[in-house]
């Protein structure tokens, strides 16, 4: 079985979630880890379990990919997946379960739009914008703050305004 298999398997499993995991580099072979997905909308979004990631890194191989699922649309990576990619600096890896197809994208320098980009929490959102904006238009590079896993949590909690003064 191979490692698209096992992630196929996976992203069948979720249903209706998005799946995830790693790629990663073991005695010399591609092996696929499933993480929990802990995104506040699994339906739409994944997040990697920090956990997962770090249990994965330090005891299985070299992380080398990241393999999602997208169960409702189709296998193309959407602008956040782009913006993520880059971030990640990993190459990317996305099966569409019921039509078992496959796209794939690797860091090549893309950035998302200022303007028309879809918001998505903690990938393309105010922060990000912010972020982007001073960047391009300045040539300032503001911090790229952590932010919780759920909009709630940060409703409850704003963070921004102190990490704006404090940037």
């Amino acid at each position: 079985m191979t490692w698209q298999d096992k992630a196929l398997e996976h992203a069948i499993q979720e249903q209706p979630r998005e799946s995830c995991g790693l790629l990663v580099i073991k005695k010399g072979k591609e092996v696929y880890f499933p993480c929990k997905n802990l995104a506040f909308d699994p339906s739409d979004q994944f997040i990697i379990d920090a956990d997962d990631w770090v249990r994965i890194e330090d005891n299985e191989g070299e992380i080398v990919g990241v393999v999602h699922s997208h169960p409702v649309t189709s296998a193309k990576p959407s602008e956040a997946d782009r913006v993520a990619c880059e971030k990640s600096d990993l190459k990317w890896w996305i099966v569409q379960p019921q039509l078992k197809d496959w796209q794939y994208c690797e860091p090549c320098g893309y950035k998302a739009p200022l303007i028309g980009r879809k918001w998505v929490w903690g990938v393309t959102d105010c922060w990000s914008l912010c972020r982007d904006w001073y960047k391009e238009e300045l040539g300032i590079e503001l911090i790229d703050w952590v932010r919780p896993n759920d909009p709630e949590d940060f409703i409850k909690n704003p963070m921004f305004v102190d990490c704006f003064a404090k940037t």
